[in-house]
């Protein structure tokens, strides 16, 4: 009894977590420093900010697939930027890519827009 209250206290804060207003990832310095002269970076082209939820840790991949390494993982809460990419695997799944690599969608909770 003791392990089902536990699970659904965890599933109720994962979805709290979802709900909840999503705080940009850290942004890059606003200025770089190249050759001793300070520049502009070139801003990011996100479209929208996502928190890891429901995975526990998740793996964040060099391309599209379970099949691509591994180049990134981040636990339940980690806020990431969604970038432009998406792609269908020959099993459904669909993939975002973020600004931490490629991501199943499935555990991005979204910001609403």
């Amino acid at each position: 009894m003791n392990r089902l209250i536990y699970a659904v206290i965890l599933l109720s804060l994962a979805i709290i977590a979802c709900q909840a207003q999503v705080q940009p990832a850290a942004k890059l310095a606003d200025h770089i420093v190249t050759d001793n002269k300070m520049v502009n970076p070139t801003p990011t082209t996100s479209t929208r900010h996502a928190l890891v939820c429901m995975a526990g840790t998740l793996n964040f991949r060099n391309g599209a697939g379970t099949d691509q390494p591994v180049i990134a993982s981040h636990p339940d809460g980690y806020a990431v930027d969604v970038l432009a990419g998406e792609k269908v695997t020959d099993d459904g799944a669909v993939w975002r890519e973020t600004s931490e690599g490629w991501a199943n969608q499935r555990f991005l909770c979204m910001e609403a827009q």
